[in-house]
């Protein structure tokens, strides 16, 4: 069919190779300043020392059974994963409501988490109110706020629903687990 219209195969192959060339010169002039850049900034971050949430170290181990209550997967993923690694046992709830439910069982049966790590900004049921109607309900553990707002009149706010303490976001693993370490075992002593 192409010979018919006056290119053989040989006539075929160098117009691809050369239209190819050119798209791929033009291609790379626009987009190696890019490339150089990102490969630059992956190799700095690459090296650069990172804080480890694997290693902890056997004083700051935590014997708790913690809730985390929090409408975003990736929150309660990297705050389980932070926890169950410093020695804790996790539980999960997606929003308030979830969360207000399974303290309640949880109190039914005698055996209440000792934290809880409340997101104050959900759907359905929000940090501040799922604060007070635990305590309502009986649930005398601590609980802290976890929130992206880090203004005062927030963490006042958190305090007067019912909170012990205030962490926000994103999530600083050190300080979690010092936190969490501090509340539970002054309750234990």
């Amino acid at each position: 069919m192409l010979t018919v219209l006056g290119f053989d195969d040989a006539n075929l192959l160098s117009r691809v190779k050369t239209v190819t060339k050119i798209f791929l010169s033009r291609f790379y002039n626009l987009f190696s300043p890019l490339c150089v850049v990102t490969v630059k900034l992956f190799t700095k971050a690459a090296e650069a020392p990172t804080p480890s949430i694997t290693s902890v170290d056997s004083e700051s181990l935590l014997a708790a059974r913690v809730l985390v209550v929090d409408d975003r997967r990736d929150i309660r993923f990297l705050s389980k994963l932070i926890l169950t690694r410093a020695g804790a046992s996790v539980d999960e709830a997606e929003d308030g409501q979830l969360g207000l439910n399974f303290v309640r069982e949880r109190l039914a049966a005698g055996s209440p988490p000792d934290l809880i790590l409340l997101d104050m900004q959900m759907p359905n049921l929000d940090g501040y109110e799922t604060a007070a109607q635990l305590r309502a309900i009986g649930f005398e553990g601590p609980i802290i706020a976890l929130t992206a707002d880090a203004m005062q009149g927030d963490m006042n706010r958190c305090i007067e629903a019912g909170c012990n303490d205030y962490l926000s976001k994103p999530i600083d693993a050190a300080r979690l687990i010092q936190v969490v370490k501090q509340l539970t075992q002054s309750r234990t002593q």
